[in-house]
């Protein structure tokens, strides 16, 4: 559920004074945060088509290289993996194509377009027929 009110919170509470607390219950309270938007996730894939188009890899390659160049890594049943882009909120989600963007500029002298281009159709038409 997500809190965003006084009758919201009321509501919590009035569940929580519920609770049949013969068995033990468990509880998660988390900061809710927005998750990353279609348009944001179809303009990642724009931009590593691009990046893949000048260097040979598959968006799926550079997904995954960039998931380790620019997430945190989490620690699962002691072994540290590659975090997950699904995780990120629309914030860090632009903070992370911005620094895949960045990257691709100035390593790879690879230019990809703003979000806010007026020429964005134009691209993602351009790149949709691309396999890659």
């Amino acid at each position: 559920m997500i809190v965003r009110n006084e009758r919201d919170r009321e509501t919590v509470l009035r569940l929580i004074n519920e609770l049949d607390i013969s068995k033990p219950q468990n509880i998660i309270i988390k900061q809710y945060r927005e998750p990353r938007t279609i348009s944001q996730n179809k303009y990642y894939w724009l931009i590593l088509k691009i990046i893949g188009y000048d260097t040979g890899n598959s968006k799926d390659e550079l997904h995954e290289v960039f998931k380790a160049k620019y997430i945190d890594k989490i620690e699962l049943l002691g072994e540290s993996i590659n975090g997950s882009s699904k995780e990120l909120n629309t914030k860090q989600f632009t903070n992370y194509i911005e620094s895949i963007r960045i990257f691709a500029r100035t390593d790879l002298n690879i230019d990809t377009p703003n979000a806010d281009d007026k020429r964005l159709a134009e691209t993602y038409e351009y790149y949709s027929n691309i396999m890659i």
